[in-house]
């Protein structure tokens, strides 16, 4: 009979943590339709896997992974704006500014 041991029951909870995250981040990518709902997606990824890399417990991978999302989505909401911004027609007043000399 074979027995695991406390340190290699930890390893699996783990990988299958981390794996059973990154899937989930995959998922949620899938459907995501703009920069802000992206970059949280992926913020809140690296957020767990640090959160866990660093703390080693569950209390930091939450933490790592709320402020991974915050900041994925800040990051990915300025990109829309920026998106949008280079998107927007120029109004005819501007068109006259920049063809005359």
């Amino acid at each position: 009979m074979h027995t695991t041991s406390y340190t290699e029951n930890r390893r699996l909870i783990r990988t299958t943590g981390i794996t059973a995250g990154l899937l989930t981040v995959l998922l949620f990518l899938s459907g995501c339709q703009t920069s802000a709902q992206s970059g949280a997606a992926i913020g809140a990824g690296i957020g767990v896997l640090a959160g866990q890399a660093i703390g080693g417990n569950t209390e930091d991978t939450l933490i790592g992974g709320v402020i991974g999302a915050g900041t994925g989505y800040v990051i990915g909401n300025e990109i829309d704006k920026q998106e949008q911004a280079k998107s927007k027609p120029h109004s005819s007043a501007d068109e006259y500014e920049s063809s005359s000399y």
